[in-house]
């Protein structure tokens, strides 16, 4: 099984494999998820809800780069994976236990 904690401080950590010579996600439109991520995990952290929900992870979307570097496909959908986990630990009452 995945996990399914995350912290908001792990945000800033987090680095994703690159790609030149085939599709990757936008560099800028993962960081601004990861900006907003980092954003409502800190909400969480405090006791309020995050402007960001499991239900808008598994919607995110992001421009594809062809010809320019973008981040590696896999490792943005498995962190997206580990996020929506962790945002659905929150939303329903759970919290991290470290």
């Amino acid at each position: 099984m995945g996990r399914t904690e995350m912290h908001s401080s792990e945000i800033a950590k987090v680095s994703f494999s690159t790609t030149t010579l085939r599709d990757g996600y936008d560099m800028e439109d993962v960081d601004d998820m990861l900006d907003r991520a980092r954003d409502a995990l800190l909400a969480w952290e405090g006791g309020q809800a995050g402007a960001m929900a499991s239900e808008d992870v598994a919607a995110c979307t992001f421009a594809v780069t062809n010809s320019r570097t973008g981040y590696d496909q896999a490792d943005v959908d498995n962190f997206l994976d580990t996020l929506s986990v962790a945002l659905k630990l929150y939303e329903t009452g759970g919290r991290p236990t470290t």
